[in-house]
């Protein structure tokens, strides 16, 4: 039986790569590039840098300076990033500032196509689990992200990172309220997300059965009403818990709430015990 292709967005990203190529020319003086439109007869004469085939120089005297500049720590991760198959390309790249938003949702939709094209392959239907969480993004957004987990037709673990990456919230308060504690979102957000995870859902059951689904950030405190959204979306049972590492710092934060002033020893302890555990869940902070 085949296993999964973890290259399966590589077509799309090479078609983004051609994009950035073409609007940029000379990645340091952008000759060749649409900034300099009087010049694109050049382009065809960039060197491509050869370690991570991405960036492109006019003249050796280009490339020396964008790599002392900007492009030594910019090439690693562009190497690094599109060697693991399960991360999105997409996002290191508009995290470069090379992509904005509308492409990098055209990105991110083309991406989603090649990953249930490439399900295509397998012979059986693998349960999905999902890890769904929110967190501030660029501009002032609240970002949903929804990361697929699941066993292949090898018996491999396959792990496809920010499957979904979109924004369904913004403005400073919805940053700060995401921001706060354990994070916090607005009932009307949780619809939108509730709604977009709904429709992903339904798509992957499809290609599989999405049995479990782990919610992170500020969407674990609402997971009665996202399950049961959820469920009715599916038309069976699907298995939803809290990040634990979330949900101890929710007891945390309200432990030490009801703490204030009070110097029991045991209720210290209680607070010290749930601070170390969550610690360890979660070290990435």
């Amino acid at each position: 039986m085949p296993p999964f292709d973890m290259d399966f967005a590589k077509k799309t990203e090479d078609h983004i790569v051609g994009v950035i190529q073409s609007t940029y020319g000379c990645f340091h003086c952008n000759l060749g590039g649409d900034l300099r439109p009087n010049t694109k007869k050049d382009a065809k004469n960039l060197k491509k840098c050869t370690k991570c085939g991405i960036a492109r120089y006019c003249s050796k005297e280009c490339q020396v300076q964008d790599w002392k500049t900007n492009h030594r720590e910019q090439c690693n991760n562009f190497c690094e990033n599109r060697a693991d198959g399960g991360f999105c390309f997409a996002e290191c790249l508009r995290g470069s500032h090379f992509l904005d938003e509308r492409t990098f949702q055209t990105s991110m939709q083309g991406r989603q196509q090649a990953f249930f094209q490439a399900l295509q392959t397998q012979e059986q239907r693998p349960n999905f689990n999902l890890i769904v969480t929110c967190f501030e993004g660029h501009d002032e957004q609240v970002v949903l992200a929804v990361t697929v987990n699941f066993i292949d037709d090898d018996w491999e673990m396959r792990k496809i990172d920010h499957l979904v990456f979109e924004g369904v919230d913004q403005g400073q308060n919805a940053v700060r309220d995401i921001n706060r504690g354990t994070g916090e979102i607005s009932s009307e957000t949780l619809q939108r997300v509730c709604d977009r995870v709904g429709n992903l859902c339904r798509e992957m059951n499809q290609h599989g059965q999405v049995s479990s689904i782990l919610l992170g950030r500020a969407i674990f405190k609402h997971l009665d009403n996202f399950k049961a959204h959820v469920e009715q979306v599916l038309g069976h049972n699907v298995h939803v818990t809290p990040d634990m590492a979330y949900a101890m710092r929710d007891m945390l934060d309200d432990a030490m709430l009801r703490d204030d002033d009070d110097d029991d020893c045991g209720s210290a302890a209680t607070i010290e015990a749930l601070r170390f555990s969550a610690s360890l869940l979660r070290q990435d902070g």
